[in-house]
């Protein structure tokens, strides 16, 4: 099932595919949509490619096969169909007052691991929407999560066992706790800030320096807005 955002991109999509024999940029998708940034995009892709409908090519410009489409993306069927055709967006599951979301669920997080390791979601895990203050603001494949491994970030009040929920963004403002990689190679789970044209990225435990960047060496992936615990 997709979301109301996935199924209006994989709809363009379809689209764009049949006028011009290949697939969108990211700017396209950004433009055609009212996306804020690219990454939106790659998380709605990603969304996507979770639920099968879609399959993309690694390290290849606009290489995307669909795989299937929902009923009322059938090939058989007109174009302009409108949108509201045999489509419905899949509601929350509802609990008592409780309402719920699902978001990809990336494993465990410590100090820093390969972004090979965060390639790909190992699972998806139920949030309630309560746990994200803005969380009826955006759709739910603007999500992610991450278990958090050792204690780096205990000063930040987070520790290890807890589950963090962060929003998708390539950027934040300065303070926020983010995730970052670096120089496309290593995740982190930082609080960031900038002086002059450097990046600092602090993890609030007393006994670790700030590690400091150039700005092209770091691209923010998400940050971080909500957080679950067991006790």
């Amino acid at each position: 099932m997709l979301t109301k955002r996935q199924y209006e991109l994989l709809r363009f999509l379809k689209n764009y595919k049949k006028t011009n024999h290949i697939f969108p940029s990211y700017d396209e998708m950004c433009h055609a949509l009212g996306l804020n940034s690219k990454s939106h995009a790659r998380s709605l892709l990603d969304g996507i490619e979770q639920r099968g409908f879609i399959k993309r090519i690694p390290h290849k410009a606009r290489a995307i096969e669909i795989l299937k489409y929902p009923d009322s993306l059938n090939p058989q069927q007109r174009i302009s169909e409108p949108e509201s055709a045999t489509y419905s967006p899949p509601q929350p599951q509802s609990t008592g007052n409780a309402d719920y979301m699902k978001v990809p669920f990336y494993g465990s997080i410590s100090s820093t691991i390969p972004i090979e390791s965060f390639l790909k979601p190992k699972s998806q895990m139920t949030v309630p929407y309560s746990c994200i203050s803005e969380a009826l603001e955006h759709s739910e494949s603007d999500y992610m999560a991450l278990e958090i491994s050792g204690e780096t970030m205990k000063e930040n009040a987070i520790l290890g066992g807890d589950t963090i929920i962060l929003r998708t963004v390539n950027d934040a403002e300065p303070g926020s706790i983010v995730l970052a990689i670096i120089d496309e190679k290593d995740v982190v789970l930082r609080r960031w800030s900038i002086e002059g044209d450097k990046i600092l990225l602090t993890s609030g435990n007393k006994y670790l320096m700030p590690q400091v960047y150039d700005k092209s060496q770091v691209t923010i992936r998400g940050k971080v807005v909500g957080l679950l615990r067991k006790f």
